[in-house]
């Protein structure tokens, strides 16, 4: 696995084919991915009526990759202000990688922030295979870790002032390798905290 950052982009090459299960803009729901990507945006990059999908598109194709295979996020974020996580188990390691932005900062059953931007992306790849209910429970940690790590942090709802949980715009995504016929364990039912 493969990762290159500047300050506008990030590719992260999975070195193969990977079952993803999110919400990113490009290759949300479940999906076979090859690598994950965020791109910064501001808002004038976006103006209202743009359509998202189309602009990542566009920005991926310009770089000379298809659209093919990949789960891409934007962000306003600094790019380069990735994070990175590895957490050995016994499984092997689990990444995560994320950007955050907290402009949008909101509690849960907040209403939207008119004008306001920034984003939590949180990309999380398991070692091995899983199958779709292991992929939904590791996105579901996933998003807890990331809600801990917010209200942790003190930040507050930039409508409400109560503690936040997240942005308004968050997105997520899961990975793992997909099965092939010389691994010998079957895929993994669930992820636990663990």
């Amino acid at each position: 696995m493969e990762l290159h950052v500047d300050e506008r982009s990030a590719v992260w090459d999975l070195g193969g084919a990977h079952d993803a299960l999110g919400w990113t803009i490009l290759g949300g729901g479940p999906a076979r991915v090859e690598r994950v990507e965020w791109h910064r945006a501001s808002s004038s990059d976006l103006p209202e009526g743009l359509d998202p999908e189309r602009w990542l598109e566009a920005k991926i194709h310009g770089a000379g990759r298809s659209t093919d295979a990949v789960a891409a996020f934007l962000t306003s974020r600094r790019v380069s202000a990735l994070s990175r996580c590895t957490i050995d188990t016994a499984l092997g390691p689990v990444d995560a990688l994320a950007t955050v932005g907290l402009g949008n900062a909101l509690r849960v059953g907040d209403p939207p922030a008119d004008g306001a931007i920034g984003t939590i992306n949180v990309a999380v790849r398991l070692p091995v295979p899983a199958r779709p209910e292991a992929l939904v429970e590791s996105l579901a940690i996933g998003q807890e870790a990331k809600a801990l790590a917010v209200l942790e942090s003190g930040v507050t709802s930039t409508l409400s002032h109560e503690p936040a949980s997240g942005t308004g715009t968050d997105c997520a995504i899961s990975l793992a390798p997909a099965p092939d016929a010389s691994h010998s364990p079957p895929p993994l039912r669930y992820a636990g905290k663990h």
